[in-house]
């Protein structure tokens, strides 16, 4: 009985060790290749408006620029004062119904 568990062991040893031998072969042809040139990317380019370089069209007058800039801005600070907040929320709650015997 030692000698079966002896041998089913070193089996299993060596059966790991060729199937991760051809494991890397095959890896190493078939896997871990590349093109040269690599190919073109595809796809769309989105912008999301975070970008500097988004768009081009800039206003060439400086006095135009200012003054939309500065109505953004107050725009802006009133919406932030209409902001409602809740800080506390309930839970609704479920009646069970009562059982009469």
């Amino acid at each position: 009985m030692y000698s079966s568990t002896k041998k089913d062991k070193r089996n299993g040893i060596i059966g790991t060790i060729l199937f991760h031998c051809l494991l890397l072969t095959s890896f190493f042809f078939l896997g871990l290749s590349y093109q040269d040139p690599p190919p073109e990317e595809q796809g769309i380019n989105i912008d999301f408006g975070f970008s500097d370089s988004g768009n081009k069209n800039i206003e060439s007058n400086n006095e135009n620029t200012k003054n939309t800039t500065s109505e953004k801005s107050k725009k802006e600070t009133t919406n932030i004062d209409n902001i409602n907040t809740q800080t506390i929320t309930e839970a609704p709650t479920i009646e069970e119904p009562i059982e009469e015997k």
